[in-house]
């Protein structure tokens, strides 16, 4: 992908200010990413990513400040919090049941 117009955070010679500005030249970005799922049972889900981008200035060797090459993730936060409030919901129910067989009262 080439863009003409990518915006950087820069200073603006003219106030000393930090502005947003354009790069002079056009940039290239070029790159993969490879993601896989592994269900283990529902809902637990394990997820991994990886990524590998060459972001440069077109027509040159110089590289884009502050865009990483390699990229990795791992997990989903949303399932394991869905299973960690599934335990936790699972608990407090079985504490709630134990509960009430402790306190039941025979009406005569």
């Amino acid at each position: 992908m080439t863009v003409n117009n990518e915006i950087y955070f820069g200073i603006d010679p003219a106030t000393g200010l930090g502005v947003n500005l354009n790069f002079a030249q056009p940039t290239r970005r070029t790159g993969a990413e490879l993601q896989a799922n592994w269900r283990i049972f529902a809902p637990l889900v394990i997820r991994a990513s990886a990524g590998y981008v060459s972001a440069q200035f077109a027509g040159s060797s110089g590289y884009l400040p502050l865009v990483p090459r390699v990229t990795a993730k791992r997990g989903n936060p949303v399932v394991a919090a869905r299973l960690v409030a599934m335990v936790v919901l699972g608990a407090l129910c079985g504490q709630a049941l134990r509960w009430q067989r402790l306190h039941q009262h025979a009406v005569p």
